[in-house]
């Protein structure tokens, strides 16, 4: 048995979602509901709404709108010193088909990663989200409840719709295997990855691994610890066999109102499976699984699942 603990606490939770009145989702359904959580979540932290930005802000070190959602370079970082925004600390994924239409009374999944000291605001994003339920999502308004909330990594349960918070000790990831042969990877939103330049429309193992540490690598040393334990070094990949790889390209467009034009999500779905030897390779595919793959996370793409097939 083998227990490995990130050097930077990673969390994940799978929030339960049940439709009170239709629910379509036309677009990507992340699109919706990256907008609409961070609309609530400035309605109710936001103490300068009045403000076109939250750029010189007195309270920008200290606001859960803005550490959350907006992300500012405002510290002494050694990586991407040049950016004006890091990458969120969270990643949510509502888990939907689309184009769908979610009847009332029937549910869906919402995956939610919170990464490093941001986990102090778990609340403020429970919050949040059952605001957002109540308000309605998107322009028909379309109100839901949040009915549970687990953590995704040992299925405690932290909230129920009746009960309220039901668990405040909230653990990060820990990888915990015996000897892993087998691996299915499935891409459930798709993953935007560029390597050498070019949009990779069809992954390979390398360049999966090597997008997960680089990605962990940025937001260890924002979010957490500077030091990354997980390499490539370990990894031979010459023992192991990419086999049944099936994947469909997608494609969308969105409205960027802050930029004022239109710009494209789109990446990979499908799946992979693995065999050989893959103990050093299963753990950083579990990373991956909570920091997800590649661009437009803020709005739930690169979102995987690791199975093991022994």
């Amino acid at each position: 048995m083998q227990i490995i603990q990130s050097t930077l606490p990673l969390y994940k939770f799978t929030i339960h979602i049940q439709a009170t009145s239709p629910i379509s989702f036309y677009n990507f359904p992340g699109i919706a509901f990256r907008g609409g959580f961070g609309w609530m979540l400035k309605l109710q932290t936001c103490l300068e709404k009045d403000r076109p930005s939250c750029k010189g802000c007195q309270f920008i070190l200290h606001c859960p709108y803005a550490s959350i959602f907006e992300s500012h370079n405002v510290g002494d970082i050694e990586v991407m010193k040049e950016a004006t925004n890091f990458p969120h600390p969270f990643v949510m994924s509502p888990l939907v088909q689309w184009p769908s239409t979610i009847k009332p009374g029937e549910s869906f999944t919402v995956y939610l990663s919170i990464f490093g000291e941001a986990i102090k605001y778990f609340h403020f994003f429970v919050k949040a989200l059952k605001a957002l339920g109540q308000r309605g999502l998107g322009k028909e308004k379309s109100k839901f409840v949040v009915t549970e909330i687990t953590n995704y990594h040992n299925g405690d349960k932290l909230y129920t719709a009746n009960e309220g918070y039901v668990g405040e000790n909230i653990e990060g990831l820990y990888i915990n295997h015996d000897v892993v042969t087998g691996l299915q990877i499935n891409f459930l939103t798709p993953c935007h990855i560029k390597y050498n330049g070019a949009i990779i429309t069809e992954p390979t193992l390398n360049v999966i691994i090597k997008n997960i540490l680089r990605r962990y690598k940025i937001i260890s040393n924002i979010y957490g610890d500077s030091s990354v334990i997980y390499t490539e070094d370990d990894i031979n990949y010459d023992s192991i066999k990419v086999v049944d790889v099936h994947t469909e390209w997608y494609s969308t467009d969105r409205l960027s109102k802050r930029q004022n034009r239109i710009m494209k999500i789109e990446g990979f779905t499908g799946s992979m499976n693995v065999q050989g030897d893959i103990s050093a390779l299963y753990n950083i595919l579990k990373i991956g699984e909570a920091i997800h793959l590649g661009k437009h996370t803020s709005f739930g793409c690169g979102l995987m699942k690791v199975n093991s097939l022994n």
